[in-house]
């Protein structure tokens, strides 16, 4: 199976494998507990010293495991201008296969910087070790090295060495000047402290992404009817994201995410001030699987499906439900279970809530008939019975719905003839009757021989947001219009 079909699948695997009754153990998040202490990888090369010794003096006082690495056993290095200092390192490159143990990749200063840049082991290794996950952290001409290395596109100028350490993309932090040779300043101006300041917070998941993305939708420049990736590098990034939503004031952004490891939770990136705080999963998704979320129109309420146990605690269920938070003075509160009639049925998947508080999901009854799309009615402080849409139009086939701001057009994911040999977007128009129109597959503008599926609209209907390949993609919505007058030809 090829990476856009795993995308679909990862996106409805848990759902999928607790229903057939796989026996998934409850997910913990790292939150639970204490923080460990960070393990550090500090690169070496020649005449490293003025900046290493007070680095590594302020990573062991925070007890931190430090490990030195180089491409060589041992280097002449330098210290408050002397000049005869050994360094050795405690890895080779070449012997290092496993970076999973390790948090960060710090490169300080040092006038060796150019011997690193034109080595093809130690760029392949800064390389890895940010797509393995760890934060790469330098400053002075050690940023040159995470520039030749290809993790930034800045110039070799004045942008290359930011006033104060600054993160500059997803897990990449660059810092000032300082910290040059004998007969410099050695280690007096090199921002220490500050890097490893900035390791801490974007490790615990407490930082904030660039400072120029400001603006609406992470200040990404707004796409044509060509889909594009949505904020590459920090919302689609490594592992699978999808079911992205925005809050209506356009302050918040939801999603799932599927990381390396496994966990499947839902994040969030919040606009305050004008800065956009880094992603970081909701407090009650730690736990358990937690997925395809659902924010409403007003930005108050956010159902997702999820396998926590009804109960509160203990083991997860077999069987997963709709659930929902609820946000008050600014803050997500605890799940509740929605309970009967909507998870009554056995099936209960991909949930989504209209302007006029109607519950779109996927759904199948305990005996296994009767799959398809359900609505279910908001009213009175209760769900009504949950109804099955036209089967002759929501097959079994037909999942994701969707609806647009002005409740006009339904979006699902299906599987049909007429299709590119995936899952593909289809759009169903409401008639003068208020019922739903045949499905309409949206075409080769959007939809590929990968699998696009899990749609959203952004709250003002210009942008229409769907997964393909594990990542998140978005696209002008002006199409739609042109694709309901067709049918009307």
């Amino acid at each position: 199976m090829d990476k856009p079909a795993r995308r679909f699948v990862k996106g409805a695997i848990v759902c999928v494998a607790l229903l057939l009754g796989a026996d998934l153990a409850p997910v913990r998040g790292a939150a639970e507990g204490p923080a460990r202490p960070l393990s550090v990888l500090v690169l070496l090369g020649e005449w490293f010293g003025d900046a290493y010794f007070p680095l590594a003096r302020e990573i062991e006082a925070r007890g931190w495991t430090l490990k030195r690495i180089g491409v060589d056993a041992e280097y002449r290095g330098c210290y408050n201008k002397a000049r005869d200092v050994v360094l050795r390192s405690d890895i080779l490159i070449p012997d290092l296969k496993d970076l999973a143990a390790y948090d960060a990749l710090i490169i300080p200063s040092g006038p060796q910087w150019r011997k690193f840049n034109e080595n093809p082991a130690v760029l392949a290794f800064v390389r890895n070790a940010h797509a393995a996950g760890l934060i790469v952290a330098s400053f002075c001409v050690g940023n040159t090295t995470v520039k030749a290395a290809g993790l930034v596109d800045l110039p070799a100028g004045p942008e290359l060495y930011p006033a104060k350490v600054t993160l500059v993309k997803e897990r990449v932090l660059l810092g000032p000047r300082g910290g040059g040779p004998p007969p410099g300043d050695g280690f007096e101006s090199a921002p220490i402290k500050e890097i490893c300041d900035a390791v801490a917070r974007e490790r615990s998941g407490s930082g904030s992404l660039p400072p120029s993305l400001t603006g609406p939708y992470l200040g990404q420049k707004p796409p044509g009817m060509t889909p594009e990736v949505f904020a590459p590098g920090l919302v689609s990034k490594d592992g699978d994201q999808g079911r992205l939503f925005i809050a209506p004031d356009g302050s918040e952004i939801i999603y799932w995410e599927r990381d390396a490891g496994g966990r499947m939770r839902i994040l969030s990136v919040v606009e305050k001030g004008g800065t956009w705080s880094a992603p970081e999963a909701l407090p009650f998704s730690e736990e358990y699987v937690n997925n395809e979320p659902c924010l409403s129109p007003d930005g108050k309420k956010l159902f997702f499906v999820s396998n926590r146990p009804r109960a509160g605690t203990g083991e997860a269920e077999k069987f997963p439900d709709l659930w929902m938070a609820e946000k008050s003075a600014g803050t997500w509160g605890e799940p509740m279970n929605l309970g009967d009639p909507v998870n009554r049925l056995d099936i209960v998947v991909q949930p989504f809530y209209t302007v006029d508080d109607t519950l779109y999901f996927g759904g199948q009854a305990a005996d296994g008939s009767s799959r398809g799309i359900y609505v279910s009615r908001y009213g009175d402080g209760a769900f009504s019975e949950p109804e099955r849409l036209d089967p002759d139009v929501f097959d079994r086939q037909v999942s994701g719905p969707c609806v647009s701001p002005d409740n006009r057009t339904l979006i699902v994911h299906a599987r049909k003839e007429d299709g590119f040999g995936n899952w593909d977007l289809y759009a169903s128009f409401r008639d003068a009757a208020g019922r739903w129109g045949p499905l309409v597959n949206l075409g080769s503008a959007v939809n590929t021989e990968a699998a696009e599926a899990g749609a959203s609209f952004s709250p003002d209907g210009k942008f229409l947001f769907f997964s393909r390949g594990g990542d998140i993609y978005w696209v002008s919505t002006g199409f739609l219009g042109r694709l309901r007058s067709k049918l009307k030809e």
